[in-house]
């Protein structure tokens, strides 16, 4: 019996150590997957610490993209009155270039009238000439012929020039 008990007090003692070597590997794995929760934690914090930064990002650039779409509307609006304002100005330079012609156009005819003028007056100048200098031999001719009043030759010519002028 001694024997028994010794044998059992033996396979107590051999249970007792697989039992407390069996605690200390769980200890061991209970505080290893302890640490690995804390890591898993931490890695977690960061994570979430990331996104909050990203998200934190993307609204920044969100804002920007509003700002730049805002910025090239507006940039659009200017673009748009520009073009109708060069519209303006090309319409009024071919208006300009319709008048510049109409009054080339104006110039170049009173140039040819002018022309025309001037030929006329050189022309009436030289019948007048021509008229004056006939008037001339036509009053040294006469001038051979001097009528005296009460003369019945100038009576005559008198009446003759006055039936003349009758008819």
């Amino acid at each position: 019996m001694a024997d028994e008990v010794r044998k059992l007090a033996e396979q107590s003692a051999g249970a007792a150590s697989e039992v407390t070597k069996q605690m200390k590997e769980l200890q061991s794995k209970a505080q290893n997957s302890f640490r690995m929760t804390e890591e898993t934690q931490a890695f977690m914090i960061k994570t979430v610490t990331l996104g909050e930064n990203a998200l934190e990002g993307l609204e920044a650039t969100f804002k920007h993209i509003a700002r730049t779409s805002d910025a090239m509307q507006e940039i659009a609006a200017v673009a748009e009155e520009q073009a109708s304002s060069t519209q303006q100005i090309s319409t009024s330079i071919s208006q300009m270039e319709e008048a510049t012609q109409k009054v080339q156009e104006t110039l170049s005819g009173i140039d040819h009238s002018s022309s025309e003028v001037l030929k006329a007056s050189k022309i009436l100048a030289r019948e007048a000439q021509t008229l004056a200098d006939n008037a001339n031999q036509i009053e040294e001719a006469v001038a051979h012929f001097k009528l005296e009043p009460g003369d019945p030759a100038t009576e005559k010519r008198i009446a003759l020039t006055e039936s003349g002028q009758k008819r």
